[in-house]
């Protein structure tokens, strides 16, 4: 979905289609290393992985797990991750602040009854 929104945008402008798309290719880039970052941090949570893991790992890696845990508990953080997951949403949305509240709401009710 998101290859398709860049596409689009890259279409919306007039370009010289005997040329390279270059600005596509820039503008996918974004994406497509997006869905690497998000890939290879589910990958390197496998306990068979040794790394090499990237600057902020285990930081990234609590985050998820209470992104993960909060989506069972809560609708909306559940299709937001399902939407990042599904490429639909860039993964940088899991980093704002809206989105960071509602896990964190989400998590209060389980935090409580511990």
């Amino acid at each position: 979905m998101l290859h398709a929104s860049c596409l689009a945008a890259y279409l919306r402008r007039p370009h010289d289609l005997r040329s390279p798309a270059w600005a596509y290719f820039e503008h996918l880039a974004v994406c497509v290393d997006a869905a690497w970052d998000l890939s290879t941090l589910s990958d390197l949570a496998l306990p068979h992985v040794n790394g090499p893991y990237p600057p902020g790992y285990p930081i990234s890696k609590k985050l998820f797990e209470r992104i993960n845990r909060a989506s069972a508990a809560d609708r909306r953080v559940n299709e937001v991750l399902l939407d990042v997951v599904n490429m639909k949403t860039h993964p940088s949305v899991l980093r704002s602040p809206r989105f960071l509240a509602g896990v964190g709401r989400a998590l209060l009710p389980a935090a409580a009854h511990r």
